[in-house]
């Protein structure tokens, strides 16, 4: 999985209590977790005491202003939290997993217990068909639906999944207002983008994240969508280029945010 390390908004997990039982296996107390995304940047939570370094403007170009964009679309196929940077090691359990994808259950042991929680499956991008606006905070309705367990453990990276490997299908879609700020021939358009990086992980969490048996945390995931998609004129005969894609002359552009992580045990 390709990985990078994305700029600002927010995503809270908020993570309550379940368990499970397993034979004759000492069984531990599970977390459970849900997701909530905030635009820290448009809604300018104070609460959140980390901001992430906003883009800056790729020159040469443009770049469309917040307000300029009225959303700001991404396919979701996983949210997760690590032990590892590294997601071969250690153990990671899924905060969300879209609908489309299976999320098979994994166990794990932890100080002798056994623990059941939902980690990440394979799934392809092609199969998803809904986006989720990092703009609406109607995008909530949807990922608080899930309280998925997991295990207990110090856990120190978020991570975010849009595809597998590489990316087969448009990931991600924006739709731009109808300012007069904006060229006439990209007012109101809707443009679809087929990112290849399929996955963004957190800066490591300092202190790590302590999730204990019966406790509840939330974690907060900032992403800032300043300078994020960004426009040119084409010359003739010039291409849009990757990440780029051509409108009415001109190649618009994505350029994903950066996403650190705070987290507050509850």
């Amino acid at each position: 999985m390709n990985m990078m390390i994305l700029s600002t908004g927010i995503l809270c997990l908020a993570l309550s209590t379940g368990c499970s039982k397993k034979n004759e296996k000492t069984v531990g107390t599970s977390g459970q977790a849900k997701v909530v995304l905030d635009n820290a940047n448009a809604l300018m939570i104070s609460s959140v005491p980390a901001r992430t370094q906003a883009n800056t403007c790729v020159p040469g170009n443009t770049c469309a202003t917040e307000a300029q964009i009225s959303k700001f679309e991404i396919k979701l196929m996983s949210v997760g939290i690590h032990t590892h940077a590294d997601t071969t090691q250690g153990y990671g359990s899924a905060i969300y997993a879209n609908p489309s994808c299976p999320a098979p259950e994994y166990e794990t042991e932890v100080n002798s217990k056994y623990y059941k929680y939902v980690g990440f499956g394979t799934c392809s991008d092609s199969s998803i068909t809904t986006y989720f606006d990092l703009k609406s905070a109607s995008v909530n309705t949807d990922l608080n639906s899930q309280y998925l367990p997991i295990a207990p453990g110090s856990y120190k990276y978020g991570a975010i999944t849009f595809c597998q490997s590489s990316a087969q299908s448009n990931n991600y879609k924006i739709t731009l207002t109808n300012d007069a700020g904006l060229p006439a021939a990209l007012q109101g358009q809707t443009v679809s983008f087929s990112v290849g990086t399929c996955g963004v992980t957190t800066p490591e969490m300092s202190p790590s994240m302590d999730v204990t048996e019966g406790q509840s945390v939330q974690v907060t995931l900032i992403y800032d969508l300043t300078n994020t998609v960004y426009y040119r004129v084409l010359g003739v005969g010039e291409s849009a280029g990757t990440g780029c894609t051509e409108v009415g002359g001109y190649a618009v552009c994505i350029n994903p945010p950066t996403i650190s992580a705070t987290f507050a045990v509850q």
